[in-house]
């Protein structure tokens, strides 16, 4: 049921960040650092899904290097934009937050990240995890993900009112 239904959620985070991305850049006034900041943190809502998938995936007994692989480039690429996000990013134009709300935001998905890096990075090494952390990852997943789509509001809400 749960790989039944990846793909449309998918398509849904897929159709948010496309409406973000038409309702701001047709802006005169938003900037495109600002575009930047909801693509990347709406990226992350996406790899969020996408690790999830993957992860019930590998538990669920489908084998293949090519989805350890996969979740661990997700990963990469997720901790990338955390990390860009939190501490800035000067040679790519990302600045540290702007707002204290953004920070605080950022430093809880921090927060969830350290709990759901460990055990996805023992299922994309094909570790054997608990029952009780598969059902803690998941959980944990889907907390994270309503926390990332706090933070695409917090700079879409930013970007309307900084300029």
């Amino acid at each position: 049921m749960i790989s039944g239904a990846d793909d449309a959620l998918l398509d849904r985070t897929y159709t948010l960040l496309t409406t973000l991305d038409a309702q701001y850049s047709n802006s005169a006034e938003i900037l495109s650092r600002d575009i930047m900041f909801i693509q990347i943190s709406g990226r992350m809502t996406a790899l969020n899904q996408g690790m999830a998938r993957k992860a019930c995936q590998l538990w669920s007994g489908e084998t293949g290097s090519a989805i350890a692989a996969d979740l661990t480039q997700s990963m990469q690429d997720y901790e990338g934009s955390l990390k860009a996000l939190t501490d800035g990013l000067p040679a790519m134009g990302i600045l540290p937050p702007q707002t204290p709300g953004i920070a605080d935001k950022l430093a809880e998905i921090g927060g969830v990240w350290a709990q759901n890096r460990p055990l996805l990075a023992l299922v994309a090494a094909g570790e054997e995890i608990s029952d009780q952390q598969h059902f803690d990852l998941y959980f944990q997943l889907i907390d994270e993900r309503v926390v990332l789509l706090d933070l695409v509001y917090l700079y879409q809400d930013h970007s309307k009112v900084a300029h």
